[in-house]
C-alpha cells in the first residue's frame, strides 16, 4: 500500500499554468540629447502607467505589456526658451508673437516576452527575450528625440523567492538588431503625393544593429502577495540608449511603477 502511494505521488500531473495580471502607475524621468535636432539637453518629467499579463509553466514563463508616459519636455538648461516671430504692416508698425520653445512627450509601448525558466530551491534563473515597440514623440515648438523602434532584445534574469508571500526579481537586456525611424538630419520629411507620416517612414527608416545602436536596461522589482488572489508591487527601471544615425542620440530613463497585482 505504501508503495502504491509513493508510485501515485510521483507521478502526479504537473501544477497548471499560472496568469497574473498587474496595473502599475509612476513617474518617468527622460534626458535626452539630439544632435541630429538641436544641441541642447532636453528633459521629460512624466506621469506613466503599465499594464502587465504574465503567464507562467514550470519551465516557461511569457508575458505581454502596454505602457505609456506623458508629461512636459523642455530644455533642460533653458526651460524658459522662446522663438520671437514678427510681422511688419506697410505702414510700418510691427506685430511680434512669442512662442515657448517648450511641449509635451508621448511614449507609448508594447512588448511581447519568451523566458525559459530553471529553479534552483529558491532562486530562479529566467532567459529569453522580448520584442519591444517604442514611440517617443516630442509634442509641441520641439522636435529632439523623435523616434520610433521594434527592437529584439535578449535578456536574463534572477528571482529569487524568501518565502511564498516575498519574491524579488533583477533584470537586464540589451538590443541586438531594431527597426529605427528617426527624423533625418534635414529635418523635412515633405514628399510629393505622401503624408508627413508615410514621409518619416520613407526617409528616416533603417535595420540597425550594435554598430550604430547601443543601450542596456535593468530593473529591480519587489512583489508582497496579500492573499491568494492580490498583491502589490514596486519596480525600479534604468535604462540606457546610444544611436548614430543620422546623427548622435543619447537617452537616460529612470522609472518608478507602484502597482497592483491580481493572480487569475
Amino acid at each position: 500500500m505504501l508503495t502504491l502511494l509513493l508510485t501515485s505521488r510521483s507521478h502526479a500531473a504537473p501544477p497548471g499554468d499560472r496568469h497574473t495580471l498587474a496595473v502599475s502607475l509612476g513617474h518617468t524621468d527622460y534626458g535626452v540629447t539630439d544632435r541630429a535636432a538641436t544641441a541642447l539637453v532636453y528633459r521629460g518629467a512624466t506621469g506613466s502607467g503599465r499594464v502587465d499579463y504574465t503567464g507562467e509553466r514550470p519551465h516557461l514563463r511569457w508575458s505581454a505589456s502596454l505602457g505609456f508616459a506623458l508629461g512636459p519636455y523642455f530644455a533642460a538648461r533653458h526651460s524658459d526658451r522662446v522663438a520671437v516671430f514678427g510681422t511688419v504692416a506697410v505702414d510700418g508698425t510691427r506685430e511680434e508673437f512669442t512662442v515657448p520653445m517648450r511641449g509635451r512627450v508621448f511614449v507609448p509601448s508594447a512588448s511581447l516576452g519568451l523566458d525559459g525558466k530553471w529553479s534552483f530551491g529558491r532562486v530562479t534563473l529566467l532567459a529569453g527575450g522580448t520584442l519591444d515597440y517604442e514611440l517617443f514623440y516630442p509634442q509641441g515648438f520641439v522636435s529632439a528625440g523623435l523616434m520610433q523602434s521594434l527592437a529584439a532584445r535578449p535578456s536574463l534574469r534572477v528571482r529569487v523567492d524568501p518565502n511564498p508571500k516575498h519574491r524579488i526579481e533583477v533584470g537586464a537586456s540589451t538590443p541586438i538588431v531594431a527597426w529605427v525611424v528617426r527624423m533625418p538630419f534635414h529635418q523635412s520629411v515633405s514628399v510629393p503625393g505622401e503624408s508627413p507620416v508615410a514621409g518619416l517612414l520613407r526617409l528616416g527608416s533603417t535595420i540597425q544593429g550594435p554598430a550604430s545602436m547601443q543601450g542596456v536596461s535593468a530593473d529591480l522589482g519587489y512583489r508582497y502577495r496579500i492573499n491568494h488572489r492580490v498583491g502589490v508591487s514596486a519596480r525600479y527601471r534604468f535604462a540606457w540608449l546610444r544611436n548614430e544615425s543620422p546623427r548622435l542620440l543619447l537617452r537616460a530613463e529612470q522609472q518608478l511603477l507602484l502597482g497592483v497585482e491580481v493572480y487569475l
